[in-house]
């Protein structure tokens, strides 16, 4: 089968699962329609932890918890006695405040101590020696016989990078053990309505973030086991995603930078580029990306708004996972401005201009930026989907860039004028 025919076939079948997928409605989802899908904080770790509290609002007792240590622990629940379980719970480690996801911890049957560390991630990276800090911390728990273990907690149960030489510790994924455990808790509710589709709405979002089970890929990976040719002409589109996406990086940032040169309100009060790394970090974007690193590389242009007390203020759009837009403070030295965490003095200042400050040190004030709906980001990042995916149609593009554009006028058109009062 030619290259041609084979991506007309991949065309067929997406279209097709896509009309399937409208018939049974799987997308109409809660945590889709909030864009709290990858949300680990405000979705993930609540939800899960409702379901494994025995005091949970499901009324189950421990019924989830047992089968949490079936499916997803692997072990015997008979054998454990829980008394406690906490989400982000708060520990000092070496004079640091940690907080692990969730913690289980009580008595074996054997009298013995145990506790379970779960460290969650689903796009944000390790910190400094956290796995192997959270292990330590069981071990001090439960003391020399106990037994102490971390659960690392993945998308697809990849390996930690914090773990040490010596953490015991062990890779467990949404996309088997979450899934898993989930299809066991949705088969003992069937009785009790309410709660069977609450699971089950959780359960979709599974499903949608690992894309387990997907027909699409499955239908897919059958025609390309089909014959040699359709294998060579996968393996030539694998090897286009990434510099394609480098390259849709670049030109949206390109396309941005220059109708902010030709904004009429940013010639006419003189404001400068300072920064712009999108060319020379797009490559390295990715390649954190795709190797599972934590991504310490982003991809940003920035405008001078202000100078105060020896401190650029500037106005700033990056990527660290989403598109975001907002203040940030740079500091001049040796001819060239390197961004900074805001000084105490500058964020006082702002706050004196009317600017709510937040809480990133590096961020004094952001937003996302939006599409059309006002409802979804740009998620340069994670597999392909949504407002990102659209900027792929020209068309569709060109529309969500002056959503984007309008976003970006408003916003320094505000700033500017805030803080040269």
């Amino acid at each position: 089968m030619k290259s041609d025919i084979f991506f007309e076939a991949c065309k067929e079948i997406y279209w097709q699962e896509n009309n399937e997928e409208a018939k049974t409605c799987e997308d109409f989802n809660l945590f889709s329609i909030l864009n709290k899908e990858r949300d680990e904080t405000h979705t993930h770790s609540p939800f899960i932890y409702e379901l494994l509290s025995p005091q949970g609002r499901h009324h189950q007792k421990d019924r989830f918890l047992a089968l949490f240590f079936e499916k997803v622990l692997d072990k015997r629940y008979s054998e454990y006695k829980v008394t406690r379980i906490t989400r982000e719970d708060s520990f000092i480690i070496n004079d640091e405040r940690r907080r692990a996801d969730f913690m289980i911890s009580g008595i074996k049957q054997n009298g013995e101590k145990f506790c379970f560390p779960i460290e969650m991630k689903i796009d944000a990276g390790e910190q400094s020696d956290q796995i192997e800090r959270y292990y330590n911390k069981a071990r001090e728990k439960v003391g020399a016989g106990g037994e102490a273990n971390v659960y690392f907690l993945t998308l697809d149960g990849r390996e930690a990078t914090t773990a040490g030489s010596t953490a015991q510790y062990t890779p467990i994924s949404f996309e088997e053990h979450i899934y898993n455990w989930l299809v066991a808790c949705i088969e003992t509710s069937r009785e009790i309505p309410h709660l069977f589709y609450t699971i089950n709405q959780y359960f979709y979002l599974i499903k949608k973030i690992t894309g387990r089970a997907d027909k699409k890929i499955m239908n897919i990976q059958a025609l390309i086991a089909q014959s040699s040719e359709n294998m060579e002409a996968a393996i030539a589109i694998q090897k286009a995603i990434k510099p394609a996406r480098v390259e849709k990086l670049k030109e949206v940032f390109k396309k941005i930078e220059l109708h902010i040169q030709n904004n009429s309100f940013v010639l006419a009060h003189g404001i400068k580029k300072i920064e712009a790394t999108y060319e020379d970090k797009a490559e390295d974007y990715y390649k954190h990306h795709y190797e599972n690193r934590r991504n310490k590389v982003y991809p940003c242009i920035a405008f001078q708004l202000s100078q105060k007390d020896g401190y650029i203020i500037s106005y700033r759009i990056e990527i660290e996972t989403n598109l975001y837009h907002g203040i940030s403070v740079y500091e001049c030295t040796d001819d060239k401005a390197a961004q900074i965490p805001a000084p105490e003095k500058i964020k006082f200042y702002l706050q004196s201009c009317g600017i709510t400050l937040m809480k990133p040190p590096y961020w004094p004030y952001w937003e996302y930026l939006y599409d059309d709906n006002y409802n979804n980001t740009f998620d340069f990042k994670n597999t392909p989907a949504g407002a990102y995916l659209r900027l792929f149609d020209k068309e569709q593009e060109e529309h969500l860039l002056d959503c984007i554009y309008a976003q970006i006028d408003s916003m320094i058109e505000a700033l500017y004028n805030k803080v040269n009062k």
